[in-house]
């Protein structure tokens, strides 16, 4: 199945691995050719009680989050087949556009 957008809000804060985090945008970029990606960048919101884990941190809910920079998010998800675009980057969240070159 294909579209013609696609959406995903704050899941990339979820995902503990890097690796899944990469394989999660292929499959993205692969169902559409416009995608619309929104990362939380409020590092602020870290509370004391959180316990720093890989690149981000474990609540004490047992959740994982991480929070980006603008550097971070278009290092981490630019790619050779896409055009990356910083659509907004606001003080809790960032949204990217990646348009599919194949």
């Amino acid at each position: 199945m294909t579209y013609s957008v696609v959406t995903c809000n704050y899941v990339m804060n979820v995902i503990e691995n890097a690796r899944e985090r990469s394989d999660v945008l292929h499959t993205l970029v692969n169902l559409a050719p416009v995608v619309y990606l929104t990362v939380r960048a409020d590092a602020k919101a870290v509370k004391p009680t959180w316990t720093k884990y890989g690149d981000g941190y474990i609540t004490p809910n047992k959740t994982f989050q991480k929070f980006y920079t603008v550097d971070e998010a278009v290092r981490e998800f630019a790619r050779p087949f896409v055009t990356l675009t910083v659509e907004h980057a606001g003080a809790s969240e960032i949204m990217l556009k990646l348009e599919r070159n194949y």
